[in-house]
């Protein structure tokens, strides 16, 4: 699970937009690990939600040794693979749909 040239050529864009292309991996990767957070605390009881929510409070790495030490290596990748390929397909559909309003945008100003 990398969000490198094959993932960008997969959701549609130019792979040779480098500068920006390295941006957008960093924005996909801080996205892919919120709906992952997201998804693991969505099976947590309100208890361990809780102790959850403190250890986010407390700051990223806090909050990451918590997953550690709370939740099975199993979970988070099941929650990582499934939030990598929700994103993926999020910044896929969303490339199609500006590329389509561009195309009609076009179209318009070439009649």
């Amino acid at each position: 699970m990398r969000v490198d040239q094959s993932f960008i050529e997969s959701v549609g864009l130019d792979a040779s937009d480098r500068r920006h292309n390295e941006q957008l991996a960093r924005d996909v990767v801080e996205t892919i690990r919120l709906v992952a957070g997201e998804r693991l605390a969505r099976g947590l009881s309100p208890a361990r939600l809780q102790q959850f929510i403190a250890a986010l409070e407390d700051g990223d790495d806090r909050a990451i040794e918590w997953i550690r030490e709370n939740i099975s290596d199993a979970e988070i990748q099941v929650a990582g693979a499934a939030a990598y390929e929700d994103v993926r397909v999020q910044v896929r559909d969303s490339v199609a749909q500006h590329n389509r309003t561009a195309r009609e945008s076009d179209g318009k100003v070439a009649q």
